[in-house]
């Protein structure tokens, strides 16, 4: 007895130092983001400044009743739904990130979507018990089940409540995390107000009265006689009473007021001058910027013709932005970000371009977009090349593989990542970790390379001369991933091939 006490409190202090452990980590990352935040708040414009720090308020006022440790859960997976988005850990670490964080884990495809649904307990004439809606049997519920869906509109349990309120709080955590997780500060207002609204839709303490305040404020607000006040002279509009509208970013006449003082700033005494004219090229890549596209290489192009390009919040392959824009005439555009449903269409602000400068811009356009093709290809022959080397040393996979033992499949010639890259050569691009902290430090240190998990199954991608171009990883839950930077289009995968020309097992069976 006394044996089993003595391992019963050694194996307590032993969890209680890696807690330990785990609180310094998390304390540390922490300070770190702070310190993050604090830099880019200092670089940023008076104007988006501005945003910001009314974003940063909301938020706080949003998350002011939830214990410290929620309030580091959200911004801790929030910061890994980060890395997520750009590349930096795959789906399978994030999720256990979350499942940690929150003692339940958010799909890496989340949409953005959650539902909440009264359920009860149904037994059939057998005894066999099944979940159904409470709604379809017109009763009550027993218990409230919370869901979100995925990019494939399906959706997945995430955890069963008590009660309603429970689950509508819980609902919460992840709304915060997608928040603080978005880069785009305006798209960011725009769902911190959607959270504020669903909360105050959904607190069972309001009251007719404060929905009456709420529409009060609201009408007062329509009344409101806005001001053209420069940045530079915010202050001394304020000190004249002007008040700021943090929802439409203006300045306003206040309640007391001193009008005469601001008279110059009223809209019909601002002088209307032009701004200095500016390429609409640059003009239409800062209205893609502001709606959240990652504007690189040769975008925007404009030749009337439509486009895909990268918005934030994609994965690795995705482009859910859509555009096209044309400089004939009177320069002009359309833009759609179809994961926020988000439409925008743009003018030039008046400036028509001579024959000469469309040409100029055109041309400008076409050289950068041949040198990102001929970028592009040197580095898939370069992941190519590096593929082939690991293929050349990766062990054949067997049935065991927990990937293959879920899903009642024979391994064929898929393979296995090796347990390190100590058979590659010293300058090879592929690194290899052995879980999703190793691999996501390995990314951090090693952002031009590709980063895989030992154990993972791989399958090669060929094109038709049997060139191999590029590999898929396949993680033990399922989650696929192809080599970054790799030739994707127009390869595939033979079943059963074992190595040999693609076209042979074809022409074997051919009938005679």
């Amino acid at each position: 007895m006394l044996k089993k006490i003595q391992e019963y409190v050694l194996a307590l202090s032993q969890q209680q130092e890696i807690a330990q452990k785990v609180d310094a980590q998390e304390a540390t990352k922490m300070d770190q983001i702070k310190q993050n935040t604090a830099t880019y708040l200092q670089n940023l414009s008076p104007d988006l400044a501005t945003t910001v720090s009314g974003n940063n308020k909301r938020f706080n006022d949003l998350t002011q009743d939830m214990s410290k440790k929620d309030q580091d859960a959200i911004i801790l997976v929030a910061e890994a739904l980060k890395f997520l988005r750009n590349g930096g850990i795959d789906n399978l670490e994030f999720e256990e990130v979350s499942s940690d964080k929150l003692g339940f884990s958010i799909p890496a495809d989340w949409n953005g979507r959650t539902q909440v649904q009264g359920n009860v307990i149904q037994t059939d004439e057998n005894g066999i018990e099944s979940i159904v809606s409470a709604d379809s049997l017109n009763s009550e519920p027993q218990f409230w089940g919370v869901t979100m869906q995925r990019d494939d509109q399906t959706f997945q349990w995430v955890k069963d409540c008590e009660s309603k309120q429970e689950a509508q709080d819980l609902t919460n955590l992840p709304a915060l995390i997608d928040v603080a997780a978005e880069q785009n500060e305006h798209e960011k207002a725009v769902k911190l107000a959607n959270i504020h609204e669903n909360r105050i839709r959904n607190n069972l303490l309001n009251t007719e009265v404060s929905i009456s305040e709420a529409k009060t404020e609201q009408n007062d607000d329509n009344a409101r006689q806005y001001l053209i006040v420069p940045y530079h002279d915010k202050d001394l509009a304020k000190a004249a009473g002007a008040c700021w509208d943090n929802k439409s970013k203006t300045w306003y006449v206040g309640p007391k007021a001193d009008i005469q003082r601001l008279q110059r700033w009223l809209p019909e005494n601002v002088s209307r001058q032009q701004e200095p004219a500016i390429d609409p090229h640059s003009e239409f890549a800062d209205l893609l910027r502001a709606q959240g596209c990652r504007v690189d290489g040769n975008h925007p192009v404009m030749d009337g013709s439509t486009h895909r390009i990268k918005v934030i919040g994609d994965k690795s392959g995705e482009k859910s932005g859509f555009y096209v824009a044309h400089l004939d005439g009177h320069p002009a555009g359309y833009f759609k970000n179809n994961r926020t449903g988000t439409e925008t269409r743009w003018k030039a602000k008046g400036y028509s371009l001579t024959d000469a400068q469309k040409a100029e811009l055109v041309l400008q356009a076409a050289i950068k977009q041949q040198n990102r093709k001929a970028e592009q290809q040197a580095q898939q022959i370069k992941v190519a090349d590096a593929i082939k080397e690991l293929l050349a040393i990766a062990l054949v996979a067997d049935s065991e593989h927990p990937y293959l033992k879920d899903k009642h499949a024979r391994p064929g010639d898929l393979r296995i990542v090796p347990q390190n890259a100590d058979d590659l050569s010293i300058n090879s691009i592929i690194k290899i970790g052995q879980n999703w902290q190793e691999v996501k430090a390995l990314r951090e240190e090693n952002p031009g390379s590709i980063v895989l998990t030992a154990g993972d199954l791989l399958l090669a991608a060929q094109d038709i001369h049997g060139q191999i171009w590029s590999v898929q990883t396949i993680q033990a839950s399922g989650a696929k991933l192809f080599a970054a930077g790799s030739k994707k289009e127009n390869n595939f995968h033979v079943v059963g091939n074992n190595g040999q020309d693609w076209k042979q097992p074809l022409i074997q069976h051919l009938p005679s």
